[in-house]
């Protein structure tokens, strides 16, 4: 048995150049907040590591992925985080303030974009 095709159903947020309907947003110690342009990708145990390791080497500060329905976020200076608990927030209407609320409570948010709403998910331990 191949312990490293065990974890199929890993799900990691990986940024990109182009424009997406999936939004990663993250606050700086300054309190300076950043969006980044995600695709998520579905990968094994062992792609995953590959994956970390080339967005590491391209200059990615942290890695944000989902493994067995708990988020987990590798930072090179921090270490492994790991987030228990999903909660999903629908809103009709979002703006830069609203997103650094969620971010000052969470440290972070993901914004889906779909039909005329969005949805907001955030991590907690």
């Amino acid at each position: 048995m191949n312990i490293f095709l065990k974890h199929k159903d890993i799900k990691i947020y990986t940024p990109v150049d182009f424009d997406t309907d999936i939004k990663g947003y993250w606050l700086d110690v300054k309190g300076h907040l950043y969006k980044d342009n995600i695709i998520i990708q579905t990968c094994n145990t062992y792609s995953l590591q590959r994956i970390k390791g080339l967005l590491f080497k391209a200059g990615e500060l942290a890695v944000f992925y989902i493994k067995n329905d708990i988020a987990h976020i590798d930072d090179i200076k921090e270490g492994l985080t790991v987030l228990r608990k999903r909660k999903e927030i629908k809103r009709d209407f979002l703006n830069d303030f609203i997103i650094s609320e969620y971010c000052r409570t969470y440290g972070g948010a993901t914004v889906f974009k779909k039909d005329n709403h969005y949805i907001i998910e955030v991590w907690t331990k």
